[in-house]
Parts: C-alpha cells; structure tokens; sequence
C-alpha cells in the first residue's frame, strides 16, 4: 500500500465530494430522496475507504468495483435500503458518473490541452480537473430533485408489488 504524501488534500476535495455524488446520484435514479445527514455520513466514510482502495493502485476497474461494494454495503446499512435497490442504484450512478467523466475528460482536454496524466501528476491540476465534472453532476442532481425524476422508481415498483402481492 502506497500512502500518498497529498493524502488529506485528495480525501477533502476529491474523494469525499465524489462520494457524495455519486451517493446523491445514485439514490436520486432510482427514485429515493435524500437525507442529508445520512447522505454526509456515507460520503465521509466512503472517502476513506475510497482513499485506502485508491492507495492501492489497482486497476481502475478493479478500484470502482471495489468502491461500488463499499458503497452498496454503506447505503444497506446506512440508508436502510434492501441490496438489490442499493445495487441497482449504484450501477445505474457509477454508469451516468462514468459518461459525465468521460466528457469532462473529453472537454477538459480539448479546452486546455491537460491530460489525464499530467492531472494526476500535479497535484493543483488533479484537484481541479474534475471541478466541471462535480458543478455539473450537482445540477443535475438538483435537477432531479426539483422535478423529482428517476430513471427507474424502485420505490414505486416495490409498493406496486405489494399492492399486487396483497391482492
């Protein structure tokens, strides 16, 4: 395990607003509202396990399943959520999550001609690249909020069962 001297830096201002993102987006697709003392609780310890995972240097796909579980496990025992909506409604925020990145990357390139390596080796750099990317992942999320959208409304697909289940 590689320790990064940067490490608090890393876990403040990359980690734990990415977490909580994620977290807020996730719930939000699938139709949950947010709590946000629970919502804070997930994103702080999701960071630091994140942190852990990420000093690791694994793979990147290897690392985003790894923090998926964590978070799966984080909104189970946190949000009091079954696993199966936990799982969907992780998958289906590290999916839009991952297109948003690919466009900031896209983007961010194209625009200032920073690459993903020279992000990571610069500290400055790698605090930054993703700022797009989290102002525009935060809009949608307010987005969803106000119009209360959700890709697939597990709440209501679970009170449908057991309407039908009670018949």
């Amino acid at each position: 395990m590689v320790l990064d001297k940067n490490i608090l830096p890393l876990i403040l201002f990359q980690f734990l607003p990415e977490m909580t993102i994620l977290s807020a987006l996730s719930l939000f697709l699938v139709g949950y509202k947010i709590r946000l003392k629970q919502l804070v609780i997930i994103g702080i310890i999701g960071a630091l396990l994140a942190s852990v995972v990420k000093s690791h240097q694994l793979l990147p796909i290897v690392s985003t399943l790894i923090i998926a579980f964590i978070l799966i496990i984080l909104l189970v025992i946190i949000y009091k959520i079954d696993v199966i909506s936990a799982s969907i409604a992780t998958f289906l925020g590290i999916v839009v999550l991952g297109f948003v990145e690919a466009a900031n990357y896209f983007f961010v390139n194209a625009g200032t001609g920073i690459t993903m390596q020279q992000a990571m080796e610069d500290l400055t750099l790698r605090l930054l690249f993703p700022l797009p990317e989290y102002i525009l992942l935060t809009v949608v999320i307010l987005v969803c909020q106000k119009y209360n959208f959700a890709l697939i409304n597990l709440k209501e697909l679970k009170e449908l069962s057991r309407k039908d289940y009670e018949r």
